[in-house]
């Protein structure tokens, strides 16, 4: 597994759970910036992280969390 697949794996984790949060604590108020702003964070990280992987000719799949 590459360096990068590792690093979107443990992103994707905590994606999901901050997504899970923002969905479950948060539907009829707003969620507090620093939530918002990790999951921000990691979809650009994510972004990222699959750029360098494809221009070394390595294909990371798409994951619904990966954007908004």
């Amino acid at each position: 597994m590459s360096h990068e697949r590792t690093l979107i794996t443990t992103l994707r984790r905590r994606l999901a759970i901050q997504v899970k949060q923002v969905e479950r604590f948060f539907r009829d108020s707003p969620a507090p910036s620093y939530i918002l702003l990790e999951i921000e964070d990691a979809r650009r990280e994510i972004a990222t992280l699959k750029a360098q992987a494809q221009r070394r000719g390595e294909t990371i799949a798409d994951d619904p969390l990966d954007q908004a």
